[in-house]
């Protein structure tokens, strides 16, 4: 064990081996790897390494200018248009996955963002 008898209270101890017991005797099938690639690109999504920052704002703080310029917007209207996209898109998905599924829902949104990088993609290389 990692921890000594006296280091950890008795009963949580106790209750830590069972779960632990529990979790390897179920072991890493293909749900819990599906999920734990799933978890990790939200993951990814969410944090910034070297600042530990979102990336929502990063990246929507550095296009902001040239996205005003270019469309003659204001800033503040462009942050409003984001969050209620992330809105929207957050309650859509969330309930058509009780609608559909669990299993249609997501490969529908992995198809979406494949289909986006595909068309989107070749603009990076000019």
């Amino acid at each position: 064990d990692i921890f000594t008898e006296d280091s950890l209270e008795a009963v949580y101890q106790a209750k830590a081996r069972i779960l632990n017991d529990a979790l390897q005797e179920i072991g890493m099938g293909k749900y819990p790897w599906y999920l734990f690639v799933v978890a990790g690109f939200g993951w990814i999504m969410v944090v910034d390494a070297p600042a530990k920052l979102l990336r929502w704002p990063v990246v929507t703080g550095l296009i902001l200018t040239p996205v005003a310029n270019e469309f003659n917007v204001l800033g503040p209207w462009l942050k409003l248009a984001k969050n209620i996209g992330l809105l929207v898109g957050a309650a859509f998905w969330g309930v058509l996955s009780d609608i559909w599924g669990r299993r249609c829902v997501p490969n529908c949104i992995f198809s979406c963002c494949l289909n986006g990088m595909c068309v989107g993609g070749p603009s990076l290389l000019l």
